[in-house]
């Protein structure tokens, strides 16, 4: 069994206009990998938090801003669901590798929003859905898979799929709908 993690932290600060900046996140991996069972499994399960505004009558910004967010970090499928600012979730991850440079990721991605006065963002950091009047946490969960193929050191085919499923809070904000999502890629690196 060989154990690993990561854990980080930021703290944004400074002026913005008439406002301050008032800003957070941490972000954490903790995991083991199994190499001697069969498909080498990783076990993983992130736990992530990033402040979104508490109160959006002041001019102090506390929705913290990921600057150059990394869409993947969010998950195999991370244009399904909720970006990195007003959320905190709870992410179990499973990487398994197979004959044939195949590998398989999965994962269970779990949001709810960290501040009831903040609506949800995408990767980038554009607003998908405001606040509204709705008073629900939950944002909604999505599995989904991975399957890679690694030609070699140049060269690979990868498959996505996964289902974001809508919770209360869109379902309150006018956003009732699940999405499918399934996407086929290939890249050559040189």
């Amino acid at each position: 069994m060989i154990p690993h993690y990561d854990i980080e932290a930021v703290y944004q600060f400074g002026s913005f206009g008439e406002g301050s900046i008032e800003a957070w996140t941490v972000a954490s991996e903790l995991g083991v990998t199994l190499p001697r069972l069969p498909a080498r499994p990783r076990v993983g399960l992130r736990a992530d938090v990033a402040s979104g505004d508490h109160d959006p009558h002041n001019d102090n910004l506390q929705s913290f801003n990921p600057l150059f967010p990394i869409g993947n970090y969010f998950g195999v499928l991370a244009d399904t669901g909720p970006g990195p600012i007003n959320f905190y979730d709870l992410h179990p991850t499973i990487r398994t590798y197979f004959p044939h440079d195949v590998s398989a990721d999965t994962d269970w991605v779990i949001w709810w929003r960290q501040s009831l006065n903040d609506g949800i963002y995408n990767v980038p950091g554009n607003l998908l859905v405001p606040s509204s009047s709705s008073q629900a946490w939950f944002v909604g969960h999505r599995p989904g898979i991975e399957v890679r193929w690694q030609r070699d050191t140049h060269f690979y085919i990868q498959g996505n799929y996964g289902v974001f499923f809508a919770g209360p809070f869109l379902h309150q904000s006018g956003h009732p709908h699940n999405l499918n999502y399934a996407s086929m890629w290939t890249g050559f690196k040189f």
